[in-house]
């Protein structure tokens, strides 16, 4: 497993150290660079993150090193809210996404905005400091 450790772009350093603040045992959580999330770029250009490969880890499509922070920061933290939000197996994808989102704001303080031609998550780093 080839680790990314958060300080390799501002935007998930900044988005992890908050998440680690407000909910400890995320600290938990381990990043890194997976061939599959860059598939899934690959395929759909908004992706450049997933939560599916292994329990407490978030894999990165190498393509997030060319996002502005506040779109990594808040990509960073809609995956932090599938881990706080749990899974339910028979929900649909549109309803795990809302229940990500939703964890973020209740559990994190942030409610994360969609912005850009690709509606990619966005997050004020004001807000993290």
């Amino acid at each position: 497993m080839d680790l990314l450790t958060p300080d390799q772009h501002p935007g998930i350093a900044l988005a992890a150290d908050y998440a680690v603040r407000r909910v400890p045992w995320l600290a938990a959580v381990k990043h890194r660079w997976c061939g599959m999330a860059d598939e899934d770029h690959a395929a759909v250009s908004r992706h450049y993150a997933h939560h599916v490969c292994l329990t407490d880890v978030i894999c990165w499509a190498f393509a997030v090193k060319d996002l502005e922070p506040e779109h990594a920061a808040g990509i960073c933290l809609h995956e932090y809210g599938h881990r706080l939000a749990g899974g339910d197996p028979g929900e649909s994808d549109f309803e795990a996404e809302m229940k990500a989102d939703r964890a973020v704001m209740e559990q994190l303080g942030i409610e994360l905005q969609y912005r850009g031609l690709r509606e990619i998550q966005w997050v004020d780093l004001a807000l993290l400091r």
